[in-house]
């Protein structure tokens, strides 16, 4: 059995070819040397309705119940846009048009928080971490730059050691 279970579509078949190795819009694209040649793509973009209007992607379904009938299963998604060029893409933010989800949700009245980075905090962190590494890799050399320090009594050689070893070890008692 597979590791996915049973589960084989095109996209299996599109791998197995290589297809999305070849595409530089893939992260993970390369080259027949092996060298990536992923390339950020800026267009197509998606962009989200001005007012947050939804389209109905999965119609209700009608479920008796005890009490009656019920309308479960209704699955809605936002009207997007998609833009192809940077024209394209001032024209559609001028109408009002969102570039995140989270903006049209809000504009359409529904409770939802937009996410914020707190950028200055985020630096802080970025710098306070980086110090912490270099000194790291400061005191890793220094001690590697240190000679290493014998005390006065350690044998300098392996005969002088032997030797200390044969002197500090209890006489054999003869038999």
């Amino acid at each position: 059995m597979a590791e996915n279970g049973n589960r084989f579509t095109i996209y299996d078949v599109m791998s197995q070819r290589g297809d999305f190795r070849q595409n530089p819009a893939n992260r993970g694209a390369k080259d027949h040397r092996g060298l990536s040649i992923f390339k950020k793509a800026d267009f197509p973009q998606i962009l989200y309705h001005p007012t947050g209007e939804e389209v109905i992607a999965v119609p209700a379904e009608a479920v008796a119940t005890p009490f009656g009938p019920k309308m479960v299963g209704e699955q809605r998604r936002l009207k997007t846009k998609t833009v192809s060029s940077e024209e394209e893409l001032a024209e559609a933010l001028a109408a009002g048009w969102h570039k995140h989800p989270a903006k049209a949700h809000k504009a359409a009245g529904r409770a939802v928080e937009v996410p914020k980075v707190n950028r200055q905090a985020v630096q802080e962190q970025i710098a306070q971490l980086q110090a912490t590494l270099d000194a790291a890799a400061a005191e890793e050399a220094s001690a590697l730059a240190e000679p290493i320090k014998n005390s006065p009594d350690a044998p300098a050689t392996g005969a002088a050691v032997i030797a200390k070893l044969k002197a500090n070890a209890p006489a054999k008692e003869a038999e």
